[in-house]
C-alpha cells in the first residue's frame, strides 16, 4: 500500500476529523431547526469633528492658536476676514479650528476627519501639528494629497512691515490656487 492509497476504518476518521466532519441529513430525514440569525453589534460611531467657526464648504482647515478665546480673537478674525474677501474667499468655504482648546494634539487625523484639503497654520509649526515634514513660512507643501502653508499669528500679520505682508500674501494665494 501506498500514501496516495491508505484505508482508514470509521474510528480513525472520526478520531482525525471529528470536528470537521460534517454529516450530510437523509432525504428522509426531518430538516435541523434553524438557529436565530447572531445579534448585529452596532458600528462604532466615527468620532464627532472638532467644532470650528465657518462652514468649511471648500474643505479649506484654518489652525490658529489662541488659549483665550474660543476659535480666534475678534481682531484677529476681522484681519482674516479682509484676507479672505480679497481672495474672493469667506466663511463659509473654511473651518477656522483653534489648536489651544484641542483635546488631541493629532494634526493628520483632525485633517482626515475633516477632510480638509487645504491647511494653513496660523502660529503652529508643522512639527507640532504632526507633519513628517518640516518647513518655513510662506512656502506651499504638498503631503499626503492636500496643501499646507505655515504662517505666523495673525496678530503678527497685522502688525507685519509691507514685505512681510507681501510674502504672505503671495504664498496664499499660491495655496488656495
Amino acid at each position: 500500500m501506498d500514501l496516495n492509497h491508505i484505508q482508514l476504518r470509521d474510528t480513525q476518521l472520526v478520531g482525525l476529523y471529528g470536528k470537521t466532519l460534517v454529516e450530510l441529513p437523509s432525504a428522509n430525514a426531518a430538516p435541523p431547526p434553524e438557529e436565530a440569525p447572531p445579534a448585529r453589534t452596532a458600528a462604532p460611531e466615527p468620532a464627532s469633528p472638532p467644532p470650528f467657526l465657518g462652514q468649511h464648504g471648500k474643505g479649506i482647515l484654518m489652525v490658529n492658536e489662541d488659549p483665550e478665546n474660543v476659535f480666534i480673537a475678534d481682531a484677529d478674525l476681522e484681519v482674516l476676514t479682509k484676507i479672505m474677501d480679497r481672495a474672493g474667499t469667506g466663511l463659509a468655504e473654511i473651518a477656522i479650528v483653534n489648536w489651544a482648546r484641542l483635546g488631541h494634539t493629532d494634526g493628520p487625523a483632525l485633517v482626515s476627519g475633516l477632510n480638509s484639503s487645504r491647511v494653513l497654520l496660523f502660529g503652529v509649526t508643522p512639527e507640532r501639528f504632526g507633519l513628517p515634514a518640516v518647513f518655513p513660512h510662506f512656502q506651499v507643501q504638498k503631503l499626503a494629497g492636500r496643501s499646507y502653508l505655515c504662517a505666523p499669528p495673525v496678530a503678527e500679520l497685522a502688525t507685519a512691515d509691507a514685505s512681510v505682508k507681501k510674502n504672505f500674501w503671495n504664498a496664499f494665494q499660491a495655496w488656495l490656487a
